[in-house]
Parts: structure tokens; sequence; C-alpha cells
């Protein structure tokens, strides 16, 4: 269960590094969590519990990731976004099209163009589920973090 949890964080941190750094930052990463069970177990059999202490002192496998380019100098972009990233981008284009629509739609009705308001009714609507969605999916940690942050300090 032990190597099962490292080997499960590894992969999670190697798949955000490109193919050809890959195999290079599994070793060195395996090297170094096993050399900080060991300084933390005291030359001991490790627990589950330990491993989970270890991996959450390493940091997230995003910020090992980055440490790691940082580490190598290395100028290429983090492969994996996470899924706060790309829901934050396809919330904003389809906010943008819906506006779009919205707008198009009053200025083809205003024009003449058109002979009903669909477009118009079709970008609110879209609209309206975006905003309604963005409020139902919960907050990114980070955000999350940053919002008692301020709470705290009021």
């Amino acid at each position: 269960m032990v190597s099962r949890m490292i080997d499960r964080y590894v992969d999670d941190v190697v798949e955000r590094l490109p193919v050809r750094k890959r195999r290079q930052a599994a070793t060195f990463l395996r090297r170094r969590i096993y050399e900080s069970l060991r300084r933390y177990t005291g030359g001991e059999e490790p627990t589950n519990q330990d491993v989970r202490t270890v991996l959450r002192e390493l940091g997230t496998p995003k910020e090992v990731a980055r440490d790691y380019y940082e580490q190598i100098g290395s100028s290429f972009r983090l492969r994996k976004p996470d899924r706060q990233t790309v829901l934050r981008y396809v919330v904003n284009i389809l906010l943008v099209l819906s506006v779009a629509l919205v707008i198009g739609g009053l200025i083809g009705l205003t024009l003449g163009l058109l002979e009903t308001g669909f477009p118009v009714f079709l970008g609110g609507a879209i609209s309206v589920g975006i905003l309604a969605a963005a409020n139902i999916v919960p907050m990114p940690e980070e955000d999350a973090e940053a919002v008692r942050e301020q709470e705290r300090k009021r």
C-alpha cells in the first residue's frame, strides 16, 4: 500500500512534465520521497500515515512539478492544467459567446434582420445557466483560503 501511494503521487507529478523529463523526474522524486521517509521514521518501516505526512510536506503534485522546473531552469510550461483552470476558461468563453448572442440579437432585431428574438433569449438563457453553474461548482481551495483569510482580517 505504501509503494502504491508513492507511485500514484509520482505519476501525478510526472504527468505534468514533458515526456522526455518524466523518467528522470520520477527517479529523482522517488529517491527524495524514500529518503524523507527514512529520516521521518528513523529507519523503521513506514506506515500509510507516515507516507501521507511526508507527501503533504513535499507539497501538491502541481507544486512539486513547478519546483522541479525551477530547479532545472526549464522554461517549459507545465502540461496538465487543473480542472478549475479549465472550468474558468470554458465559463469565460461561454459567457463571451452568450453576451455576443444577446448583443447580436438585439442589433439584428433593431435593424430588422431578425424576425424573432431567439438569439437574445438563447444568449440570456446561456448566461443565466453559466452564472448558476458557477455558483454551484465548488470554489477552488486556494480561492477558499483567500476568502477565509479576508474574513479573519475583518
